[in-house]
């Protein structure tokens, strides 16, 4: 049993929101340090909608990039504002889940003015449906309809559309307009340079 309100238990007991803080830090800052990475992605600080894990995620994975000296962490998010104007839209409707309720992601994802990244992606759409549908436990649900389902019946020209940008916060960076598209910006510019490996 996972839920998806913030704050809530994830019910089974391999749940990562369970995995205590310090020891999966460490594992990842090992691997963080093994490649050298230079840029860590994690879930913004709501976990997106709040999922237990998605928090757990972001905790984890912003003190592992502390532990290896990581310089550039991305917080991958959703412009809350569209995310609201487009759930108004299409709450309307039939067949679409009460867990589109746009009232139930008042404080979800991120507000505009926090965003420093808007990528397109529209052109890798196929590889993303691909990877999207390989995600299996998000298939089904006990009960009502999974988000990941309805977005993989969207028909390609609107999958493209709807989920053609990826939205990143990163952390340390002045949020600036117009939005960075390049991911390894700060690395780039000299803004962020590699501290030293521990």
């Amino acid at each position: 049993m996972c839920t998806t309100s913030a704050g809530a238990p994830s019910g089974a007991d391999g749940a990562f929101a369970r995995a205590e803080l310090e020891e999966a830090a460490g594992r990842l800052a090992a691997i963080l340090r093994e490649e050298a990475a230079d840029v860590l992605t994690v879930y913004d600080p709501a976990g997106g909608y709040g999922h237990p894990d998605h928090v757990r995620v972001h905790d984890a994975g912003v003190r592992a990039a502390e532990l290896a000296g990581t310089p550039v962490v991305l917080e991958a998010t959703v412009d809350r504002s569209l995310l609201l104007r487009a759930l108004r839209l299409v709450a309307w409707l039939p067949g679409v889940p009460a867990d589109f309720a746009p009232a139930r992601f008042r404080s979800a994802y991120t507000a505009p003015e926090h965003l420093t990244h808007r990528v397109d992606v529209r052109r890798f759409a196929r590889h993303k449906r691909a990877a999207m549908a390989a995600h299996v436990s998000q298939a089904g649900a006990d009960a009502g309809v999974r988000t990941l389902a309805v977005l993989l019946k969207l028909p390609m020209p609107l999958y493209r559309r709807v989920l053609g940008t990826e939205w990143f916060a990163e952390r340390g960076r002045e949020p600036a307009r117009p939005l960075l598209d390049d991911i390894f910006a700060s690395l780039r510019d000299g803004s962020r340079v590699r501290r030293a490996r521990r």
